[in-house]
């Protein structure tokens, strides 16, 4: 193939090219993937949005358990979970060690908050249920200490002892 035969075909190539490129201008309709710079829908099973060192930062979901939003700090450790499932909706947020610091919850016999101490354990509870409202402190050990309840039968306050034995209560 000489000189003059390979730059004919390279014409016709480009030929070809330029009509197919017009061809699509005019033909083709216009896909609009924003409008006025939003999107309208993304729909898809999970999403997780990276921060600028490659580690998860948020992390949208939907599960067998249910539907959860995961916010993570900078080590890409939990920070916040919120889930929606059949029974309601809850929140728990984390500390640094990992483990919860508050917990709130949306269910359907009530609603609930629970503060956690350094160890992970439920340090102050508040209930508003069906059957009642109520606060319970607890002590170091896990134990109630003071309890207050307003629920059908009544109101109480209870103060418990080191040994979870009722020390005083006040109807």
């Amino acid at each position: 193939m000489n000189y003059k035969q390979k730059l004919g075909y390279m014409a016709l190539g480009a030929g070809i090219l330029a009509l197919g490129i017009i061809i699509g201008q005019f033909v083709t309709p216009d896909i609009e993937a924003q409008s006025n710079g939003v999107f309208d829908e993304i729909q898809c099973a999970g999403l997780t949005v990276m921060d600028k060192n490659g580690k998860s930062a948020i992390r949208l979901g939907s599960y067998d358990e249910g539907n959860c939003v995961f916010i993570y700090d900078k080590r890409g450790k939990a920070g916040a979970i919120l889930c929606a499932d059949d029974q309601g909706t809850s929140v728990s947020i984390y500390d640094k060690y990992q483990k919860r610091a508050i917990a709130l919850n949306a269910l359907e016999t009530g609603n609930g908050a629970v503060v956690y101490d350094k160890g992970g354990k439920g340090a102050i509870v508040l209930n508003a249920l069906e059957t009642g409202n109520g606060v319970v402190v607890y002590d170091k050990g896990g134990k109630e200490a003071i309890g207050l309840d307003a629920v059908r039968t009544g109101n109480w306050v209870s103060v418990y002892d080191r040994q979870g034995n009722i020390r005083w209560q006040a109807p």
